[in-house]
């Protein structure tokens, strides 16, 4: 990762923090991965990304990560619209 990925990483981080709290409340919790090899495991080309896993799919976030309501709104969606039957 590059400086410049890794500055808007931060970027990220500093939105992702803002709605913790919230994603909290939800039953939404945050994991950290910095491994690039592993990101490509799940269909994560670019870094920094937001993946949301449904049972274990992981749908990946095409948003702006420097806009945490959006970020906050589409996380929110993602769990009241549980698609994946069991």
């Amino acid at each position: 990762m590059n400086d410049k990925d890794q500055k808007k990483s931060q970027k990220v981080l500093v939105e992702l923090e803002n709605i913790d709290d919230e994603c909290d409340q939800n039953g939404i919790s945050f994991v950290k991965i910095d491994n690039d090899e592993e990101a490509k495991e799940y269909g994560i080309e670019n870094l920094p990304a937001l993946v949301y896993f449904e049972k274990r799919i992981p749908h990946i976030y095409d948003g702006d990560l420097e806009n945490e309501d959006e970020i906050l709104e589409w996380l929110v969606e993602q769990l009241e619209t549980d698609e994946i039957e069991d």
